[in-house]
C-alpha cells in the first residue's frame, strides 16, 4: 500500500549545460545551473522555453502562486497542474496556451510506504539519460525583484510500472513531441493529446536512500540504488 497524497515533488538533473544544449538543440543559454541530485520546489531549475522560433534555456523558480491567493495569505506555491484539468483552470489557462515549456530531468523521486514507513524511488527512462516534463510558466513580472518566472510540473495517471508506487506521475514528452509542445500555434486540443501515461515499457524505478528526504543532501547518493 503506497502513500497517494502528493505528487511528483522532488527531481535530478545530473547533465552538463553543454551536454543539455546539445541534447535540446539550444539556441541560447540564459542561466547556467549546475546538476542537482535532489531539487525541492523553490528551486530554479533548467528549463526550455520557445521565442521567436529559438530554443531558450533558462531557469525558471519551480512553483506558481495560485491566481485565487487572497493578499497576504499563507497560501503554499502550486508545484503540479492535473493536465486533465489545467486548460481550464484560471491560474494555468493561460499559460496552457501560451506559456508551455520543457522542464528537464534525469529521473524523479517518490515515496512508498513499506511498513510503517515512507521508503524513497528514484525513477529514471530505460532508453535515455536526460528527458523532458511537460511545464507550464508564467514570466517575470516587471515589478517583481526577481528575474526568474515561475512554473509547475503537470502530472497524468501512472502507467502500469508507476502505479504500485504512486497514483500519479509527470507527463513526460517523447523527444519526437517536444517541438509539439513548445509550438505557440499548437493548439489546446492537440498538446492535450500528448498528456497521458508515459510508455510502461520504458520506465523503470529503485529505492534510494533516506537521506534525499533532506533537501540539504544534495550528491550523487542520492539517487544511488540501495544494495
Amino acid at each position: 500500500m503506497y502513500d497517494t497524497n502528493t505528487m511528483c515533488g522532488r527531481f535530478a538533473q545530473t547533465d552538463s549545460v553543454a551536454a543539455l544544449a546539445e541534447r535540446y538543440r539550444i539556441d541560447e543559454v540564459v542561466t547556467d545551473l549546475p546538476p542537482s541530485y535532489n531539487i525541492a520546489p523553490g528551486s530554479i531549475i533548467a528549463s526550455i522555453v520557445k521565442t521567436d522560433g529559438r530554443r531558450i534555456l533558462t531557469g525558471l523558480l519551480w512553483g506558481i502562486e495560485p491566481r485565487w491567493r487572497k493578499e497576504g495569505g499563507a497560501v503554499r506555491s502550486l508545484i503540479n497542474a492535473r493536465s486533465e484539468t489545467a486548460h481550464e483552470k484560471p491560474t494555468f489557462r493561460d499559460a496552457f496556451q501560451n506559456g508551455r515549456c520543457l522542464i528537464v530531468a534525469s529521473g524523479f523521486f517518490e515515496w512508498g510506504k513499506e511498513g510503517t514507513r515512507k521508503q524513497p524511488v528514484y525513477i529514471t527512462l530505460k532508453s535515455r539519460g536526460s528527458f523532458a516534463m511537460a511545464g507550464l510558466y508564467e514570466p517575470a513580472s516587471e515589478a517583481s525583484e526577481d528575474s526568474a518566472g515561475t512554473c509547475v510540473i503537470l502530472t497524468t495517471e501512472a502507467n502500469d510500472v508507476l502505479r504500485a508506487v504512486h497514483n500519479r506521475m509527470p507527463v513526460i514528452i517523447p523527444q519526437s513531441l517536444e517541438d509539439l509542445w513548445l509550438d505557440p500555434a499548437a493548439s489546446v486540443t492537440e498538446v492535450s493529446g500528448l498528456c497521458i501515461p508515459y510508455d510502461s515499457v520504458d520506465v523503470q524505478w529503485h529505492r534510494v536512500s533516506a537521506m534525499v528526504n533532506s533537501t540539504s543532501n544534495n550528491t550523487p547518493q542520492c539517487i544511488a540504488s540501495l544494495k
